[in-house]
């Protein structure tokens, strides 16, 4: 049985599945053509950020992340088969080596941004509070408020004990008295509704 080559021309490889050598199988696997090109590899984090990351900053001042992303839609820096988030290179790059442990958080609540000023240090409390809309399965889509019988009630829970802000006749009264009880409560980490 004489060895065949791979059948998409200038490979050289062996024939394994279908007429094609074992990479352009799983091109055609992943991507449905033999032929498609893979995400470029990078020798270090530099040259996959520098690769990119967007240079024209959007109108609240975020540079965005134009690579690969995570399901969240945090942006990931890739070499040598590793990877890292973007930001959290971005932290490093500008004060240093982070700790496992150690979360960086976006002030703009943007997670492709990766503007060092948008950033900063946040334990894991501060990072969940620091978050942007309401929460899935929210009947009313505004965070912190609810429906009650003759209108809204605002609430806020910290360290399981839950706070009022009373209830309102509209929803949007509602949601700004929640997003003030937030403030008081958790300060610069308070996010928004």
């Amino acid at each position: 049985m004489a060895d065949r080559t791979c059948s998409i021309e200038g490979c050289h490889r062996s024939s394994k599945h279908r007429g094609w050598c074992g990479m352009h199988y799983q091109r055609w696997q992943r991507h449905g053509d033999p032929r498609a090109q893979t995400i470029a590899r990078h020798d270090t984090f530099a040259q996959s950020f520098a690769a990119n990351v967007g240079s024209v900053p959007t109108k609240g001042g975020c540079i965005l992340w134009a690579g690969p992303v995570t399901a969240a839609g945090y942006g990931r820096v890739q070499a040598h088969g590793r990877s890292k988030y973007a930001h959290r290179y971005v932290w490093e790059q500008a004060h240093g080596p982070l700790g496992s442990n150690e979360l960086v958080d976006h002030i703009c609540h943007q997670t492709r941004c990766v503007n060092a000023e948008h950033l900063r240090m946040a334990t894991r409390a501060e990072n969940g509070r620091n978050r942007s809309g309401s929460p899935t399965g929210s009947l009313v889509g505004v965070r912190g408020v609810s429906h009650k019988r003759n209108g809204y009630r605002a609430r806020v829970n910290k360290g399981g004990v839950e706070y009022s802000a009373g209830t309102f006749p509209t929803i949007e009264q509602a949601a700004l008295a929640a997003e003030k009880l937030r403030a008081e409560l958790f300060g610069e980490f308070a996010g928004r509704g």
